[in-house]
């Protein structure tokens, strides 16, 4: 049986740009559970790429907003009972 193909999204390189745009924001320990939350590497790029409509400094300032926002209600903190169902789901994996 074939693998299943990766799910067509946003052209590699607008993927890299994106990336290396916002490291310094996925480097820190909010930024890695950010990331986490929305699906992991290549797929929360790509999800503010298309959002974006591949417009990468577009995207840059969505994903700095997202952040922004996620960090002033604490979205990324240490686990919390509104985040339950990551460590439910966790278990399940």
């Amino acid at each position: 049986m074939a693998p299943c193909p990766e799910p067509e999204g946003a052209p590699q390189p607008s993927v890299n740009a994106l990336k290396e745009a916002v490291s310094d924001i996925t480097q820190t320990p909010a930024g890695k559970c950010m990331v986490r939350a929305y699906g992991s590497t290549p797929y929360i790029f790509e999800r503010f790429l298309v959002t974006g409509n591949g417009n990468v400094p577009k995207a840059e300032s969505r994903f700095r907003d997202t952040f922004a926002f996620r960090t002033q209600f604490g979205l990324d903190d240490a686990p919390s009972a509104a985040r339950g169902h990551e460590k439910r789901a966790a278990r399940l994996v």
